[in-house]
């Protein structure tokens, strides 16, 4: 679908600029008169092509918002096509605006709500569309959508722990880099003249390596930009055209990684039973919801086995059971399941098992968070000790001669 450019005016006479999706000129005009926008003038983008890579549909806190508001709209009677109406004046995001726009345009032309929230898998994914689907056949909207939003909010806590988790080290890898540069490039250079002539050309193996890699860096300093970059683009090439298989192995190795491997098996696992919980109390049939929640784990490795689990249980076996020949659970959550199963309450058992991984991921991060810091700082204090040690030992070899 083209991308086009315009300048359009709001009720309240305000000009606005912007880029949005359609299929021509009178498509362009009836979307913007969607959002109470009077289309000015309008072109075919430029920049198309980097705006639909770069530019998002939406931000996590734009789809938390919709699903919020629409799950208050609804639950207080009003319809999904009026709440709908109501928050595009309320959305930031222009092309979310957009979308919103041509979501209400398909629900007034009969389309259901899930079918419209489908045309846009990148923004909708299929349990989402799935778990509307199923609040549409039940009734139940509004509770639908309280639950998405918690999810959303939860995987978007998710993501602000690791960030936080992430930041100290880069920032102190960050700051170790441009020392050791700093060092190396500009102040090793300026005293490897004066170490020399102290030590009469006579310099230790640690002194020797120390001025090798500064001379390198001083005169094959372009291999600092080259070298990370060639590695980011062969990584990123390998990430788009790798085959499935070589995938898999991927995932397989970052749950292996020390420290980090266990974390990220506990994230996968959350989010895939978060998932199956949903689609489970939105009566989705258990064979379709574990097809759906298993590619929530976003790991390959935690979704072949969960599809793995499925095939078993389609043949007669229990989930509990299923799910303790995968080895994917620890015990305690193999016991939940059960229970679950056999009460009826597997909904809810999956939502212990959600508060199980909940703890465990908060406190694996902690503790992570109390490895690195005190792994950084006997890194940097190596670096700047082996430095400091390469640069003095030979002026302390001299001077202790000099006093014998």
């Amino acid at each position: 679908m083209p991308i086009y450019r315009y300048r359009a005016v709001s009720e309240s006479g305000q000009v606005r600029t912007g880029r949005t999706e359609a299929l021509n000129l009178p498509d362009l005009e009836a979307r913007l008169k969607q959002v109470q926008l009077e289309l000015i003038e309008a072109g075919a983008s430029a920049t198309a092509s980097m705006f639909a890579a770069w530019g998002g549909a939406a931000k996590p806190k734009d789809l938390i918002t919709f699903c919020l508001h629409l799950a208050q709209v609804t639950r207080a009677g009003i319809s999904v096509l009026d709440g709908l109406k109501d928050l595009i004046d309320e959305v930031e995001h222009p092309r979310f605006r957009a979308i919103l726009g041509a979501i209400v345009e398909a629900i007034q032309s009969g389309t259901g709500l899930a079918d419209a929230l489908a045309a846009y898998p990148k923004l909708f994914d299929q349990t989402f569309v799935a778990l509307v689907r199923a609040g549409e056949h039940s009734g139940n909207i509004p509770d639908t959508f309280q639950k998405l939003a918690d999810a959303l909010k939860w995987g978007d806590e998710l993501r602000a722990g690791l960030k936080k988790l992430l930041m100290y080290p880069m920032f102190g890898l960050t700051v170790i880099t441009g020392v050791f540069l700093f060092l190396m490039i500009y102040l090793v250079p300026q005293l490897s003249g004066f170490i020399r002539s102290m030590s009469g050309g006579q310099l230790p193996l640690q002194t020797k390596i120390l001025l090798g890699i500064s001379g390198f860096l001083v005169h094959q300093w372009w291999v600092l930009l080259v070298v990370p970059a060639a590695i980011g683009i062969t990584v990123l090439l390998v990430l788009r055209y790798a085959s499935e298989g070589l995938r898999t192995d991927l995932d397989g190795l970052k749950l292996r990684l020390p420290l980090v491997g266990s974390t990220l098996k506990k994230i996968a696992l959350a989010r895939f039973a978060a998932t199956l919980g949903m689609l489970y109390a939105s009566s989705v049939p258990v064979l379709a919801a574990l097809d759906l929640a298993a590619g929530a784990a976003g790991n390959r490795v935690i979704t072949k086995a969960v599809l793995e689990c499925k095939a078993r249980i389609a043949e007669g076996l229990t989930i509990a059971e299923s799910f303790e020949q995968a080895k994917l659970f620890p015990r305690l959550v193999l016991r939940m399941l059960r229970i679950g199963e056999i009460t009826g309450e597997l909904d809810r058992s999956l939502a212990n098992v959600g508060y199980f991984y909940d703890r465990e991921i908060a406190e694996s991060i902690e503790s992570l968070q109390a490895i690195i810091e005190p792994v950084l700082t006997v890194f940097m204090g190596s670096i700047l000790g082996w430095l400091i040690l390469s640069m003095l030992g030979p002026l302390y070899d001299t001077i202790s001669k000099l006093k014998t």
